[in-house]
C-alpha cells in the first residue's frame, strides 16, 4: 500500500467533491467506512469504454453533419 501525502482535511475535502459530484457513494457503520466508485467511473472487466468525443465531434453532431 502507498500513502498518501497530504492531510486529513485535504482528504475529506476531495472526497466531499467526488460525493457531491456522484462519482462516489459512502457506507459506513460503527467500525469502518467503504467509499465506492459510481458505476460509470469504473467500468466492468471485459467491457470496451466509451470512446471520448472531441469538441469537433460535438459541434459536427449539434449540426447534423
Amino acid at each position: 500500500a502507498r500513502a498518501v501525502d497530504a492531510d486529513i482535511d485535504t482528504i475529506e475535502e476531495a472526497l466531499s467533491s467526488l460525493k457531491s459530484d456522484g462519482l462516489i457513494t459512502v457506507d459506513s457503520d460503527e467500525d469502518r467506512v467503504v467509499i465506492l466508485p459510481d458505476d460509470r467511473v469504473v467500468p466492468n472487466p471485459g467491457e470496451e469504454p466509451e470512446e471520448e468525443r472531441s469538441i469537433v465531434d460535438a459541434i459536427r453532431e449539434k449540426l447534423g453533419l
